[in-house]
């Protein structure tokens, strides 16, 4: 694109002093461009074709809640607090970075009062099989599981369909976002006081997180937050 390479279109845009940028929420390139141009302030969305008629409803795809299993009713009831992780379905657990994963893993072995469930693609591997407080499995039923109230946090990588089930469920999150409108979604909540972001380089650094992680849990201001947050929607 000329707009990389042109130096001199690159100052004009500079000097033209914009207020205001917009663009799609999947181009990357763009947002760091505007940056480097001096545009402080954007919004973005993800682009299609709408009527005036049109009216958004939130949450109209999320399916009713059903009651958790024998199996996800115990693991739930080991301790007294339990973290749910889930990275989606695009950015996968096993394809990390290994400083990444072992920060992530380092935290679940310090934290032994707190049961994790953490979505994992392939068991088979040996990740974490000597961590006893650690439950990992390829499918979850996270809609009923963010219902149950014995779950105390969502650490997430703030996907627009973590981010409804978790408003709507009313439950405090950490969301670590990764690519796209992830950032956008997380500081949707964010500004509700019922989340804490993170960047995912952080993740490396078990302190920050585990900081994070306690954060929430004794402070009963994001839970009460994010119990609010469902109750408008």
């Amino acid at each position: 694109m000329r707009v990389f390479s042109d130096d001199k279109l690159t100052e004009r845009i500079k000097t033209e002093k914009f207020d205001l940028g917009i663009v799609e929420a999947f181009n990357y390139s763009i947002l760091g461009m505007f940056k480097s141009w001096g545009i402080n302030a954007y919004v973005t969305d993800i682009p299609g074709p709408k009527t005036p008629k049109m009216i958004e409803v939130s949450g109209i795809g999320i399916k009713d809640p059903k009651p958790l299993d024998e199996y996800w009713n115990k693991i739930l009831s080991f301790r007294n607090k339990t973290v749910l992780v889930s990275f989606g379905s695009a950015a996968k657990s096993i394809d990390m970075p290994e400083d990444i994963k072992n920060g992530l893993l380092e935290t679940i072995r310090k934290l032994k009062d707190i049961t994790f469930i953490w979505k994992y693609e392939e068991l088979e591997d040996g990740t974490g099989k000597d961590i006893e407080n650690l439950v990992l499995s390829k499918w979850l039923p996270q809609s009923d599981l963010l219902n149950d109230e014995r779950l105390s946090l969502f650490i997430s990588h703030g996907g627009m369909g973590n981010i409804t089930e978790l408003s709507f469920r009313g439950v405090p999150a950490i969301a670590i976002p990764i690519i796209g409108d992830q950032m956008r979604n997380s500081k949707l909540i964010q500004r509700q006081k019922c989340v804490i972001i993170m960047n995912k380089f952080e993740l490396a650094d078990s302190n920050i997180l585990i900081k994070n992680i306690k954060t929430i849990l004794d402070d009963e201001t994001y839970k009460n937050n994010a119990k609010i947050v469902s109750r408008r929607l």
